[in-house]
């Protein structure tokens, strides 16, 4: 029997840089079309998980698993709802990003078919698993 404490790594996320704003999507999206439909269905999926949301200035996250996601800065938390599934709570910014993010690059995988696209999104399930509203999130997009 192995007693060895393997230790599973933590995904963790940080957040970019100022310089590097400019080269964050094209870095993950690879092509323009993907940066400029990515962009607006993350506005869109914001839109429309929360009322609260009323556009600004998002944050942009590396997580160390390769996956990425924004979140908004205008304030800390947001009330949200999701018709789709009844989902209705409360969530940070930074979950409520995720949240937004998950379902953009859900629409932008179903849209292009791209399999680079498909394992962004199931790596940053994998850390929205991970995450301390992991339920919230993973409700929201059941």
């Amino acid at each position: 029997m192995n007693t060895s404490n393997s230790a599973i790594p933590v995904i963790e996320s940080v957040v970019a840089s100022h310089r590097e704003r400019m080269r964050f999507l094209p870095s993950y999206l690879k092509t323009p079309r993907n940066v400029m439909l990515f962009e607006g269905l993350l506005y869109t999926m914001m839109d429309k998980l929360s009322d609260e949301y009323c556009g600004g200035h998002w944050e942009m996250h590396h997580v160390t698993n390769g996956a990425f996601f924004m979140s908004p800065t205008d304030q800390e938390t947001y009330h949200c709802s999701w018709s789709g599934n009844y989902y209705e709570g409360d969530m940070s910014a930074e979950a409520a990003g995720i949240t937004a993010t998950l379902f953009a690059l859900w629409y932008l995988v179903a849209k292009t078919q791209d399999q680079g696209l498909y394992q962004l999104y199931v790596h940053l399930k994998d850390f929205a698993y991970e995450h301390k509203e992991s339920g919230h999130i993973l409700a929201a997009i059941d």
